[in-house]
């Protein structure tokens, strides 16, 4: 992903699936992502530009992965 360091592309994480839920991945076992819309539920306020750890400047919230941001919607993909 353009942008993406490397220590962030090496992170492993673990998202919890309501099992009623479980249905719906039901036929995705050859699909190589798959998309998931979240909330940063932990996430107060917002700040409109955000200093990334890699980056040399700060960055508009919405060009960055940045949690604290006007809506709490994230998005991101799960590689199978």
């Amino acid at each position: 992903m353009r942008g993406e360091s490397k220590a962030v592309s090496t992170l492993r994480s673990a998202t919890a699936l309501q099992i009623q839920y479980e249905e719906g991945l039901r036929d995705t076992e050859g699909f190589s992502h798959i998309y998931v819309l979240w909330v940063f539920d932990r996430s107060e306020g917002y700040e409109l530009l955000g200093q990334l750890p890699t980056a040399s400047r700060p960055h508009g919230v919405f060009a960055t992965r940045w949690p604290r941001r006007p809506n709490p919607i994230g998005l991101t993909s799960w590689r199978r």
